[in-house]
């Protein structure tokens, strides 16, 4: 059952990954590693970067070296050890199971089992030998010595009782002082079962788990969510503090632009920023502030590269300007010249695309989209308001959205996110 579980799961982790295309801590899996303790199991899934280094850095318990098993899965059955004792002898002591030293009948503190003595650290501690080579090491600001895991738990009259549980944990990383980052382990990512057999580990809950997992990734390093949150909750919570990350930033956009003095050019700052532009076009591959076109002869405020290679390009206007007229619920100038500019810049690449590819470096640009990002809600509360926007918007080849349908999309994206870990 794990073993094809594993398979489906590796096979659809790397499905996405090539749509996704390159990304920060991008990486294929080349194989899975089960290990079954007393209380569950762990699978270990494999970076391909491991595949050019020694097999004695790869996740291993009792018995000696697993070789390594290219797209295949390797099981060590060791139902007899508890779990945390393989987790912690994998992992270098990384990661420890937490138990409740009053047992079942008590919601005590959180215990931590003590550091293992180096004779039961075997033969392996799966750490990157990328990390290790002397001429990389010399910092380590992303890493982590440790974190705690535990089960779901559910009070029942005066008992605790441990559930099914799935923990998705990442890799910690490395940052050197020659600012390079890799990897702690060799490898990507580990699911922790408590409880397997009571769980759904059948080829779709793979898909959906792998698929999710990815798409974690790659959202939250590219927003640079790694850097900044606490640094344990990333890499065991990786979904949920993901999610949590996103909505402060939606916070801190909607607090600016609820500033009435909140002009254009301080929303162009906030969102042009590296840990902020991915929030106007979260799945695009890259993000290009103020990329030029026709040799400077126009300005986007945003040409974002789509993940079918071509591009949407992005005019925001003032959030606080009305974007109709009260009187005659006319289009408001400064939106009637924005969807006009954009228009401009289509019209430009369908004439020119030859031009605009070789000489503004917008490479496989082939028939962009637009999009206008202007205004509020609440400049769209009459009803004859409300009618020609969504007419305009229904009418145009221009995508046209508010500041609030943006944090709204936003918004639904960080429960999305968090959706991924209700498994946990």
């Amino acid at each position: 059952m794990y073993e094809s579980y594993a398979t489906e799961y590796m096979r659809k982790y790397n499905e996405e990954l090539e749509q996704l295309g390159d990304f920060q801590f991008a990486e294929k899996i080349v194989e899975a590693r089960i290990f079954h303790g007393m209380e569950g199991c762990v699978i270990f899934y494999i970076a391909e970067s491991a595949m050019d280094e020694s097999m004695n850095f790869l996740p291993q318990t009792f018995g000696g070296v697993l070789p390594l098993r290219p797209n295949g899965v390797t099981v060590s059955n060791q139902e007899k050890i508890p779990l945390f004792l393989i987790l912690q002898s994998t992992t270098g002591n990384l990661l420890k199971v937490g138990m409740r030293k009053g047992g079942q009948k008590t919601q005590d503190r959180l215990f931590i089992p003590p550091d293992l003595p180096k004779e039961k650290l075997f033969c392996s501690w799966s750490l990157n030998p990328h990390f290790l080579n002397p001429a990389n090491n010399g910092g380590g600001d992303l890493s982590l010595t440790g974190m705690a895991i535990t089960p779901l738990r559910r009070k029942e009259n005066d008992s605790y009782i441990d559930l099914p549980t799935r923990r998705y944990i990442l890799s910690p990383f490395i940052e050197t002082n020659s600012g390079k980052v890799f990897r702690q382990y060799t490898w990507i990512g580990a699911e922790v079962f408590f409880n397997p057999e009571k769980m759904d580990m059948g080829g779709v809950e793979a898909k959906n788990r792998a698929s999710g997992d990815i798409k974690v990734l790659h959202f939250s390093t590219q927003l640079g969510a790694h850097k900044v949150i606490d640094k344990e909750s990333y890499f065991s919570k990786p979904a949920i503090s993901s999610a949590d990350y996103l909505r402060k930033k939606c916070d801190e956009l909607e607090a600016l632009i609820n500033d009435p003095q909140t002009l254009e050019p301080a929303v162009q700052k906030f969102l042009e920023t590296d840990e902020n532009k991915r929030m106007v076009k979260f799945d695009a591959i890259e993000i290009y502030p103020r990329a030029p076109l026709g040799n400077g002869k126009f300005y986007t405020d945003f040409a974002c590269k789509r993940a079918d290679g071509d591009y949407h390009l992005i005019e925001i206007e003032d959030p606080n300007k009305p974007i109709y007229t009260a009187k005659s619920c006319e289009q408001a100038a400064h939106l009637t010249h924005a969807l006009s500019q954009v228009k401009d810049w289509l019209n430009l690449i369908e004439t020119q695309r030859s031009f605009v590819e070789a000489q503004d470096g917008l490479k496989g640009i082939h028939k962009p989209t637009g999009e206008v990002i202007a205004g509020r809600d609440s400049h769209l509360l009459g009803k004859d308001a409300k009618e020609r926007f969504d007419y305009d918007r229904k009418e145009s080849k221009i995508v046209i959205r508010t500041y609030d349908m943006l944090l709204a999309q936003l918004r639904t994206l960080a429960s999305s996110i968090e959706q991924f870990s209700a498994s946990s």
